[in-house]
C-alpha cells in the first residue's frame, strides 16, 4: 500500500470558511492536511503553519515546505490542491499516480494546473525541496523546476475536465465557500441516481 495524503494550500484568510468547507464534505474522507503561512496560531491537528509569509505571491514557499513535509512523514505520493479545489475522493485514489513523478492537468505554459490539483511522487518532493523558490505562481515554479531535472509532466485530462477534481473559483480572488457544499451534493446526487439506475438494470430476484 503506497504513503499517500492531500496536502492544502491555504491562507489565514481561508482559515474559517473554505478550510471547514472541505472539512464538511470531500475531506470528512479525504482527511487532507492544510497549509498556511505567518503569523503562526495554534494549529488544529490537521493544519501546519510555515515559516512562510501567507500572501499570494509566497505561495511557491508553502509548495517547498510541503515537499519538505513529505520528505519527513515518508509519503511515497502527495496530491497538492488549493482551498477552491474540489476534490473526488474516490476517483482520485481510484486511479492514483503511482507509474508517474508528476500528474495533472496541463495548462497552456505546459505546468500541471494548481488549481485543478496535481500528484508528486517522493523523488519529485526531493527535487523541488533542494530548490529555492522564487515569489510568483506555484504550479509553474514545480513545472519548470522538475522539467530542468527531466521530470516531464503527464497529462491527465480528468483533473481538468472536473471528473476527478474541480477547481471551483471564478477567478484570482473570486470564490464563496458554499460553492464546495453545493458541488459536492452534486456530486452524491449524480452517484444515488447512478446507484438507483443499476439497481433498476439488476432488480433483486424473488423467493
Amino acid at each position: 500500500m503506497r504513503n499517500m495524503a492531500i496536502l492544502v494550500t491555504s491562507c489565514q484568510r481561508d482559515r474559517g470558511a473554505a478550510q471547514t468547507a472541505i472539512r464538511k464534505t470531500w475531506g470528512d474522507v479525504g482527511k487532507p492536511v492544510f497549509f498556511l503561512g505567518e503569523p503562526r496560531m495554534h494549529p488544529w491537528p490537521d493544519e501546519v503553519f510555515l515559516r512562510v509569509s501567507d500572501t499570494y505571491s509566497c505561495v511557491p514557499f508553502k509548495t517547498h515546505g510541503m515537499c519538505w513535509y513529505a520528505m519527513k512523514k515518508l509519503l511515497d505520493y502527495v496530491f497538492i490542491c488549493d482551498v477552491d479545489t474540489y476534490v473526488d475522493v474516490e476517483m482520485l485514489y481510484k486511479y492514483p499516480a503511482i507509474q508517474h513523478n508528476y500528474v495533472g492537468h496541463r495548462c497552456d505554459e505546459g505546468h500541471a494546473s494548481g488549481g485543478n490539483g496535481y500528484w508528486l511522487s517522493s523523488y519529485a518532493c526531493w527535487l523541488l525541496a533542494m530548490e529555492e523558490p522564487p515569489m510568483g505562481y506555484a504550479d509553474m515554479w514545480v513545472g519548470k523546476t522538475l522539467e530542468k531535472h527531466g521530470v516531464k509532466l503527464h497529462h491527465d485530462p480528468a483533473y481538468g475536465n472536473g471528473e476527478i477534481t474541480k477547481h471551483l473559483s471564478q477567478g484570482t480572488g473570486n470564490y464563496d465557500p458554499k460553492w464546495m457544499y453545493e458541488e459536492h451534493e452534486r456530486r452524491l446526487a449524480c452517484k444515488r441516481s447512478k446507484s438507483l439506475a443499476d439497481t433498476s438494470l439488476f432488480p433483486a430476484s424473488s423467493t
